[in-house]
């Protein structure tokens, strides 16, 4: 039980990165970028087994065949690692192709194939998009320019309606062709998804980034203190867990945890009361045998260390079948429920021997204290 515990926790927790990343590393300036090789240095740092995926994402607004969107440069790779429930139609994108969302593509009428012209917005020495979106953003108030740093870097699909009102200078851009529709029911709907040399190269913005998106585990330690010990490794980060994923993470590894406690805690009661029967009965047949012992001379303390002993051998003899058949059921367990292999965890086994042993002397001191009752002058006379 066990090794059962460890395996589907640690199981459980690659399940769940299915959820997407549950940990956001931002710059700690709002309006600044982070080097890319923030994403080597997380995953090949201390903390790297802690790590399942983490993916790099530099946003830019851009106008696509003459309309509005975000384009988003990223490893395609490693977003569909951190991220396994985007729905993809189509291949990854490679240099000169681009992957759009959902709402994109039924905004342009696109399929894989297509072709579009992406071109980068012209940002202006205020930071806040071009002269046009300058008063449009204004308009919104600090609040508005608090959740987008004052940059259109940061709004995606929900400011479209704003962004479409406005004719938006850009600069130089390319002709892509359309590799793949995304589908995610997210803002990523609202993405154009180039590779990110491209985004980098097309933007000016040299080995930067926006965010890098963290995968974790969480088997042995929850999304906070991963993210906490993020911060104090690598400077210039500010990490933000996402909350629905990782309250999610908590609560299902939480009640998966007590399932199991549970039913340790259940087969562990009934060893017991099995093993308080089987003694019992043992000291009853050998009623006989035990008052001729102590008629000879046996003090009723070893008749009781006797019946402690016997139980000591079946506790470690139950323990050997019991690590064996558990090994076999833990593997046969993690191939069919969760398609990966588990095995018998090794700090398990001392654990679960000195359980075994533990049970086996609580249950067999009742039977040694009645087995020191027996008086051997009734045993002999047949009563």
């Amino acid at each position: 039980m066990l090794s059962l515990s460890v395996g589907v926790r640690a199981n459980l927790s690659t399940e769940i990165r299915r959820f997407g990343a549950n940990i956001v590393l931002y710059p700690q300036a709002d309006d600044g970028l982070l080097d890319d090789s923030v994403g080597p240095r997380v995953e090949k740092g201390a903390l790297g087994s802690r790590i399942y995926a983490s993916a790099p994402f530099l946003h830019q607004p851009a106008v696509v065949s003459g309309k509005p969107f975000d384009l988003v440069g990223t490893d395609f790779a490693d977003a569909l690692k951190v991220s396994p429930y985007w729905r993809v139609t189509g291949s990854a994108p490679t240099k000169g192709q681009v992957a759009v969302g959902a709402d994109v593509a039924a905004a342009l009428k696109l399929e894989p194939g297509s072709s579009i012209d992406v071109r980068i917005a012209k940002p202006t020495s205020s930071g806040k998009g071009s002269g046009a979106c300058r008063s449009c953003h204004g308009s919104l108030g600090a609040e508005h320019d608090r959740r987008t740093s004052g940059r259109l870097a940061q709004v995606g699909s929900n400011c479209l309606s704003c962004h479409q009102a406005h004719p938006i200078a850009t600069s130089t851009g390319y002709v892509a062709t359309v590799s793949a529709i995304v589908s995610t029911g997210g803002d990523e709907d609202g993405w154009v998804i180039a590779p990110l040399t491209d985004v980098q190269s097309l933007s000016k913005s040299g080995n930067r980034i926006s965010y890098l998106r963290v995968s974790a585990l969480t088997d042995s330690e929850p999304a906070e203190k991963t993210a906490a010990r993020l911060s104090g490794l690598i400077d210039g980060v500010r990490p933000e867990v996402v909350g629905s994923v990782a309250s999610a993470e908590d609560n299902l590894l939480g009640k998966v945890q007590l399932l199991l406690a549970l039913l340790t805690a259940c087969v562990a009661g009934m060893s017991a009361l099995g093993l308080f029967s089987m003694l019992g009965a043992s000291v009853l047949e050998r009623t006989g045998e035990i008052g001729l012992v102590k008629a000879i001379g046996a003090s009723n303390g070893s008749v009781s260390r006797q019946i402690v002993a016997e139980a000591a051998v079946l506790a470690v003899a139950g323990a050997a079948l019991g690590l064996l058949a558990g090994a076999g059921i833990v593997r046969l367990i993690g191939n069919s429920v969760f398609g990966a292999s588990m095995s018998l965890t090794i700090g398990a086994v001392p654990v679960a021997v000195a359980s075994c042993l533990l049970l086996a002397i609580s249950a067999s001191l009742a039977a040694a204290r009645r087995a020191a009752r027996i008086d051997p002058a009734i045993c002999l006379r047949g009563e």
